[in-house]
């Protein structure tokens, strides 16, 4: 966090130190650093290729500060499953509803799925998308629902198999989730699979 040149502007070889794009502090969260790390590379522009020949992680004894809470640059949620952005580090991720969603962007086997979240059964509505890939076969999520317009909450689910069409398998949701922090628990899910997350 140090360095002068934002990675942004750097030319391949990126031989030298530059500040990422994020702030590296988020690895430093009170978190034990031992374990396997994973490296996620997203290509979101179109006609740039790379190519990546070896990376390695180093802790040093100055660590950057944890940064707390914040949006960390991810992309933002699509009203369309299909073009759900997929979101390499969920660590501060920001996002939103609009009333311009509906109904037209959900489909049966999606709402069958959620009638079964909770009783009264839920109608889903004013939707958006985001993916990841699961990293271990439970996911924690800490959520803090800023607002909402009745002040009841928001719909989250997470699942998996069709997008726009076809059967769901649900990992989780809730309905409500109410204003404030809440804390939701993805479950059974396969390491290494696409998941998303409504």
């Amino acid at each position: 966090m140090s360095a002068i040149t934002p990675i942004f502007f750097g030319n391949p070889p990126f031989t030298g130190t530059f500040i990422p794009e994020g702030n590296i502090g988020w690895f430093n969260n009170n978190i034990n650093a031992n374990g396997v790390w994973s490296l996620c590379i997203q290509d979101s522009y179109a006609g740039d290729f790379g190519t990546l020949n070896n990376w390695s992680i180093t802790f040093g004894a100055n660590p950057a500060p944890y940064p707390g809470v914040g949006c960390n640059g991810n992309a933002v949620a699509s009203p369309f499953c299909q073009t759900a952005p997929g979101i390499c580090n969920l660590s501060g991720y920001c996002g939103n509803t609009s009333d311009s969603y509906g109904p037209p962007y959900v489909w049966p086997e999606l709402e069958t799925a959620f009638a079964n979240c909770t009783i009264p059964t839920p109608s889903i509505e004013n939707n958006s998308f985001i993916k990841f890939v699961a990293s271990a076969a439970a996911a924690v999520f800490n959520v803090n629902v800023t607002n909402s317009v009745n002040g009841d909450g928001i719909q989250f689910l997470v699942f998996s198999g069709g997008c726009g069409s076809g059967a769901v398998n649900t990992f989780g949701c809730l309905n409500p989730m109410p204003p404030g922090l809440n804390v939701f628990t993805a479950t059974g899910l396969t390491p290494g699979n696409t998941y998303y997350l409504m």
